[in-house]
């Protein structure tokens, strides 16, 4: 019987009517920030290509893995595009951190002319 079990013990299937609240603390609500970049311009010979690096460009953002740092390309290249490591050929729009980490991305220089200079706008 329920005056059998000790004050502060409840016998089974017996509702205490107790709640306990959890708040969760997001580890970082911080945006994603743009790293120091030490290289900030390619050097290269016409016609030729070149990997991009995390010394080129890197993002780093504390609780999002660099696979989930995506970059979409909004505007150019003009004289060249980008390309993902196998595909050498094929331009991409869009690439991740992990695959300039991993030194997948390059950039392919088409001659155009006396144009030679070219760069690219991302997000």
């Amino acid at each position: 019987a329920v005056g059998d079990w000790p004050p502060d013990v409840h016998p089974p299937n017996v509702s205490c009517g107790h709640t306990l609240d959890i708040q969760v603390i997001p580890r970082n609500d911080v945006r994603p920030k743009l790293g120091y970049m030490p290289q900030k311009e390619i050097r290269m010979p016409e016609g030729s290509w070149r990997v991009i690096n995390n010394s080129m460009l890197l993002v780093t953002d504390e609780d999002t893995p660099a696979d989930k740092l995506v970059y979409s390309i909004t505007s150019g290249p003009s004289n060249g595009y980008l390309a993902l490591l196998p595909n050498r050929t094929v331009a991409a729009s869009t690439f991740s951190q992990r695959d300039i980490d991993d030194m997948l991305l390059l950039y392919q220089h088409v001659p155009r002319g006396n144009n030679l200079g070219d760069s690219f706008y991302y997000t």
